[in-house]
């Protein structure tokens, strides 16, 4: 019989916690479909903004498939899609300089994989979704990405475009605050400023510090490096109980070779190869063991 504390039960929970993170991926990949297609619904192809796309693609990434649309939704710009992704930026709002900040910005997204990254967090999210430490990896990994895309156009700006940046970030910023936000990005794509004020402001503090700013940021990679590594050897490792199993008779597991009975004054002690057992307190035990030698005291 398996103890309450024994590895059965911790095997079970484990498929239980495995069944529950699975079910929460389905939910998270049913909500990102229905998003996708309603996003879909409100964006459309201008041939002007396509050519502006073209023009910030430099000769390492022509036959890259990225696709641009405009969207008719109060949202941030984002880059969305594995295989063929898609920047969708609101219409009628951006000057052609911001636009070029923000392509550039979700070009760098693609080329680094950020999308694969992020697609993979999140299922990691799902699956170990009663573990703290994956939900501070993905909040890190959220200001790691974006400080580290910054870093990276940062390097090719002058300061007056450094400056127009950090204006395009937070007009972005300024905008889904005023607006009634009902459209957010999915879980599966990359926001040009995200929705949380704490990483705007982080990403305005690095860009008035830019020198500073590549040194922090090579800290937060090693620390969510270190961190993922302890997480991942956590989920390898499955603590077993250590118990100590219960002695059983049952039958034919010894014989009278090497058990015997010591008769005491609350029963008969029985013992197996010299070690005690139990205690039989019903007399006719003794008949069903017509054979064992039974001792007033234990034999030296």
């Amino acid at each position: 019989m398996t103890s309450p504390f024994g590895v059965t039960y911790i095997f079970l929970g484990w498929v239980i916690s495995l069944f529950i993170g699975v079910l929460l991926l389905l939910l998270l990949l049913i909500r990102q479909i229905r998003y996708y297609r309603f996003v879909n619904t409100f964006s459309y192809y201008d041939i002007s903004l396509n050519k502006l796309l073209h023009s910030c693609i430099d000769d390492e990434q022509r036959s890259t498939r990225v696709n641009i649309k405009y969207v008719d939704l109060n949202t941030s710009p984002f880059v969305k899609g594995l295989l063929n992704p898609t920047i969708f930026i609101p219409a009628n709002f951006y000057s052609e300089m911001e636009l070029i900040f923000i392509i550039r910005h979700e070009l760098i997204h693609y080329r680094k994989k950020d999308l694969w990254v992020i697609t993979a967090m999140e299922i990691i999210k799902c699956l170990f979704w009663w573990n703290p430490v994956v939900y501070f990896i993905r909040n890190q990994l959220d200001i790691a990405l974006e400080l580290s895309n910054d870093l990276s156009l940062l390097e090719h700006l002058d300061d007056i475009q450094k400056i127009k940046y950090g204006e395009c970030i937070v007009k972005t910023a300024k905008y889904l605050t005023e607006n009634s936000l009902k459209t957010m990005p999915s879980h599966f794509s990359l926001s040009f400023t995200g929705y949380s004020a704490s990483l705007t402001r982080e990403r305005i503090k690095h860009l008035i510090d830019f020198d500073r700013s590549k040194k922090k940021y090579i800290r937060i990679a090693i620390h969510a490096v270190m961190i993922s590594l302890l997480i991942l050897l956590s989920f390898s490792i499955m603590p077993e109980p250590k118990f100590a199993p219960p002695k059983e008779i049952e039958e034919n597991t010894f014989d009278e070779n090497d058990a015997y009975f010591v008769e005491h004054d609350d029963g008969y002690h029985l013992y197996i190869n010299g070690e005690y057992w139990e205690t039989v307190v019903n007399p006719d035990f003794l008949n069903e063991y017509r054979g064992y030698k039974v001792y007033k005291e234990e034999p030296r």
